[in-house]
């Protein structure tokens, strides 16, 4: 066996052994097999793909790759497969672990033009790189920690997590499923929530891929015994205000501290992460051990991580998370100066706001030094952009679209050419997501108006869930979403 018989046969379409894909994991993990070989066998696989069982059994090999995690408690855990803006892990993680679930949460890095959770800590010098000894003692004392992946931990997967960010080939169903399936089933996880992106700034554009993945990575965790639910959300515009590290980490600040007097500023941050929160109670009501105490409903469910968050005791436990990993909140306890220097983009006529490749906007943001384009780049932490306008928001010719957050010049003249292809003022409102969500008047949770019917907001657009034998939509109106 070796890995020119392995390259070989995945360019013939010829179905690998679960032997081969196990010796193929193994021997890279011991260094057997270099960067170079092994990316032109990801290359082959991004455009041949692989089989579900090759899925299945790569998947597999990454799990039992280190050590695999075992818990008294149920647990629970939420994925986004990534876009721009994204942060709402920042949120989830500290609003779930308040209200007393254990969420031990296996993040990961930017990959392309997406940033990552990892990335977002690691500006506040929050501690990720830890064992899994101190991970699971700090899940059992505080119910949460943030962890990156370890040579313990799915050590195959965090190589191959790397270099296929290096060589741009992770947009292909199986290698996504493997990647993240394999750490959720190493968690030791009983309840999973997955957020599937769609759209121009998403890895899957079109919807269909993104349900067909959302699909795939909800029977790989019913199979493995974890009650898994999918959100497929829109990327057909960045999530929130803040794109960048430190920004981002900035955003949620503000959302935990002063959740009523931001709440229209940053209102599809917030409403999908009470979702996702929501989703998260359910799995782990539904899941094997679950206690029939804590059985519940989407609508009581989504009550009541809004109460959570309005009550202020969501930041109480941010803070605490970010102080048992060694985090700094110093930067933001009296407002918060960007060290960066910052330029406004205003508008040069009159219309809407029309964002034409999102994914454009990302890696404007990763010219400017805010992710990679090489496993080896240093993140600039402070750099990124201030969205003022929403899709189809009206636009005052002069008046402010972005801020542009940079440190080097000539990074921001590459960030800026880019910039300027992924929007542009239009006439008239486009068919493209003319508003994202309802504006909201009142914030009292008895007004909510929950309700069962049929969920189809702009932001949100599906919640999937499998039974072992079909797929079904879970359906939930709410004040907050257009339906």
């Amino acid at each position: 066996m070796n890995i020119f018989e392995i390259i070989n046969k995945s360019q013939k379409k010829i179905k690998l052994t679960k032997e081969e894909i196990f010796w193929l994991v193994a021997e890279f993990t011991k260094d057997k097999i270099p960067d170079y070989q092994m990316s032109t066998w990801l290359g082959t696989v991004f455009i041949n793909h692989l089989s579900e069982e090759e899925t299945s059994w790569l998947t597999q090999a990454l799990s039992e790759s280190g050590e695999r995690l075992k818990w008294s408690l149920p647990t629970v855990d939420k994925h986004s497969t990534g876009g721009v803006g994204d942060k709402t892990s920042l949120i989830i993680a500290p609003l779930m672990a308040s209200l007393g679930y254990k969420i031990p949460m296996m993040a990961g890095r930017g990959l392309g033009h997406t940033g990552g959770t990892i990335d977002k800590l690691e500006s506040i010098d929050f501690q990720t790189d830890i064992n899994v000894k101190t991970f699971k003692k700090l899940v059992e004392d505080n119910g949460v920690c943030i962890m990156g992946q370890s040579e313990d931990f799915c050590p195959a997967d965090k190589r191959l997590y790397a270099l296929r960010d290096a060589t741009h080939t992770v947009a292909n169903i199986p290698l996504i499923c493997s990647s993240i399936m394999s750490k959720k089933i190493a968690e030791g996880l009983n309840g999973l929530v997955l957020d599937i992106k769609f759209g121009s700034g998403a890895f899957m554009n079109q919807l269909q891929d993104a349900k067909s993945l959302a699909e795939k990575l909800i029977a790989i965790g019913e199979n493995n015994k974890i009650k898994t639910f999918g959100v497929l959300s829109s990327m057909n515009q960045p999530l929130g205000r803040y794109i960048g590290n430190k920004l981002e980490i900035l955003e949620c600040i503000e959302i935990m501290k002063n959740p009523k007097d931001v709440f229209e500023k940053y209102k599809d941050t917030i409403v999908l992460s009470l979702l996702l929160s929501a989703l998260m109670i359910e799995a782990v009501a539904e899941s094997n051990i679950a206690d029939d105490k804590i059985k519940s409903s989407l609508e009581k469910s989504f009550k009541t991580v809004f109460d959570q968050l309005m009550s202020g005791k969501v930041f109480e436990k941010f803070v605490e998370m970010v102080l048992a990993q060694n985090g700094n909140l110093d930067d933001f306890n009296i407002g918060y100066k960007m060290n960066a220097q910052k330029i406004t983009i205003t508008a040069d006529t009159d219309g809407f706001m029309n964002y034409l490749d999102v994914k454009a906007l990302g890696f404007a943001a990763v010219a400017l030094g805010a992710g990679r384009l090489t496993k080896e780049d240093q993140i600039d932490f402070e750099v990124g952009f201030y969205c003022y306008k929403k899709q189809s928001d009206p636009v005052k010719k002069s008046e402010s679209v972005f801020d542009v957050y940079y440190n080097n010049e000539d990074k921001l003249r590459e960030a800026l050419v880019i910039l300027n292809q992924s929007f542009k003022i239009e006439s008239s409102i486009t068919d493209n997501e003319t508003s994202t969500l309802k504006s909201v008047t009142s914030l009292n949770s008895t007004d909510l108006n929950l309700n069962i019917s049929n969920l189809k907001s702009n932001l949100i657009q599906e919640i999937i869930t499998y039974d072992g034998k079909e797929y079904k939509n879970i359906h939930l109106k709410t004040k907050f979403f257009e339906v």
